[in-house]
């Protein structure tokens, strides 16, 4: 049996040593997947753009993508039953998947939609390994990008916080 403070101490230096940037998947309160990044000549200034919420929309997509393709297939291979019965495969679950951008810990931006609209058997067996390195690109690419490039105003508002709220927060 391994010693329990051995063990926090390791899952402790694990903590210290994790990047500060990451995307979560969940779908309900359990996590799909995780991932923990680097970001080159990060701009603080990127997480109050409108480009960042266009790469999430594009991020999801992704997702979205990959979920109708396997619930195509799905389909297909399960037209018969399909065919004897409309509702098969489905459950009334209330469930819905999240995706967040965090840094440092704080979320920066989440997005929730309805996970219903897929086949029981696909909203639960999510693999978007293929599209991670994809889905973390985008990320850096909005998070690291010169402040002239990125939209943080809109209509006439400005989507930066007050510099008040800035000082409250750290």
């Amino acid at each position: 049996m391994a010693n329990p403070s051995l063990t926090q101490t390791l899952i402790d230096r694990s903590k210290s040593f994790r990047e500060p940037y990451e995307f979560l998947f969940k779908i309900n309160e359990n996590i799909i997947v995780q991932r923990f990044f680097t970001v080159g000549n990060y701009n603080p200034e990127s997480i109050y753009s409108l480009e960042l919420k266009d790469a999430v929309d594009d991020c999801i997509g992704i997702i979205q993508d990959e979920l109708k393709n396997r619930t195509l297939d799905f389909m297909d291979e399960f037209k018969y039953y399909f065919a004897d019965d409309p509702n098969f495969d489905r459950n009334d679950s209330p469930d819905k998947y999240l995706f967040q951008v965090r840094v440092n810990g704080k979320i920066v931006i989440e997005r929730y939609w309805d996970a219903t609209i897929y086949p029981a058997k696909i909203r639960y067996d999510v693999n978007i390994k293929r599209h991670i390195a994809r889905i973390i690109s985008i990320i850096q690419s909005i998070l690291s990008m010169p402040s002239r490039k990125l939209t943080t105003k809109f209509q006439h508002y400005s989507l930066t916080p007050p510099a008040d709220v800035n000082e409250q927060k750290n």
